[in-house]
């Protein structure tokens, strides 16, 4: 349980137990049948641990067309968030992320993300 507590997004916060069944603390179901992104608890803690889980969160949308939920949006926008220090293999890990999601089925939400697009170079750079 205490992994589940840290992982990025509710989706990807569940577990199955062979006796319990599935174990969804954070309303990851909910969330996807919501169609929202959203961090498990603390968005700004999240991302201060690993800021590559902001474009993980953006290639999620663009992929399934799923909504960034607020918090978790505004906290994308810290200004102490650097992509390219991502540690280990910063660079890879970025550009398979971005490679996923202009690559995404629903690529068309970069054109609709414009606050996105305006903080990526500070993000990245």
């Amino acid at each position: 349980l205490e992994d589940l507590k840290r992982r990025d997004f509710t989706v990807n916060a569940m577990a199955y137990h062979p006796s319990e069944g599935l174990i969804d603390l954070f309303d990851g179901i909910g969330d996807m049948e919501r169609r929202f992104i959203r961090c498990v608890g603390n968005a700004r803690e999240r991302f201060s641990e690993d800021a590559l889980r902001v474009m993980r969160g953006v290639r999620f949308s663009a992929q399934f067309g799923y909504e960034i939920e607020e918090e978790t949006k505004k906290a994308a926008f810290l200004p102490n968030l650097r992509l390219n220090e991502c540690r280990p293999y910063g660079g890879l890990r970025l550009f398979l992320q971005a490679a996923q999601t202009f690559l995404g089925k629903r690529a068309k939400f970069w054109h609709s993300f414009n606050d996105f697009t305006l903080h990526f170079n500070r993000i990245v750079l």
